[in-house]
Order: C-alpha cells, then structure tokens, then sequence
C-alpha cells in the first residue's frame, strides 16, 4: 500500500479567506455600484479592522479613487452633490476618515 500525501489547505488560502479585506472586496463587488457596496461594506467592519483595510486596499488606484474621491474644494461652488455614502458609527467614521487621510 502506498501512502498518501496528506492534503494540505494552502497558505495564501488560509490568510485571505475571511480576512477582513476579503469580506471587504466582497460586499464591494457584490453591490450593484461601487458607491452603494462601499456603504454596506464599511458596516461590516469593526473599528480595528478599519486601518489595515484601508491601508491593504488604498494600494490599488481602482480602490484608492473609490476611498478619497476628489481633493477638497476651493470654493462652495465646487462642492458638487453626489450620493453620499452610508453612516457608520461616530467612532469607525473618524477611524475610516483618519485612515483614508493618512
């Protein structure tokens, strides 16, 4: 009898399935637009979760355009009104926004 080879889950498998980034791109992409998946993904996240998703996903340019649209605007009149995206709680809304910041 030959012995067989114990089946092993990958490494990379193991550190990304049900990461928070990965429960992140998920809800993103399952959304019908990027603006609506980005209010119900941020819902997903706890507040220690909030940095390291922003910083893993504020690599990529598709997703980095997505977190910080625009710069600030000069004058009122610049300030365009868009869909604004879904609240969070007070406290992950000032981590999101000082981890998009940095």
């Amino acid at each position: 009898m030959s012995k067989r080879a114990k089946k092993t889950k990958s490494k990379r498998h193991n550190n990304t399935y049900g990461s928070a980034t990965s429960k992140f791109k998920r809800e993103l992409h399952a959304a019908r637009d990027f603006l609506y998946g980005l209010s119900s993904a941020r819902k997903l996240l706890e507040l220690h979760e909030i940095p390291v998703v922003v910083k893993e996903m504020g690599a990529n340019p598709i997703y980095k355009s997505l977190f910080a649209v625009h710069t600030f605007p000069k004058r009122l009149s610049d300030y365009g009104f868009k869909r604004r995206i879904g609240k969070i709680t007070p406290e992950c809304e000032m981590m999101w926004t000082a981890s998009v910041l940095s």
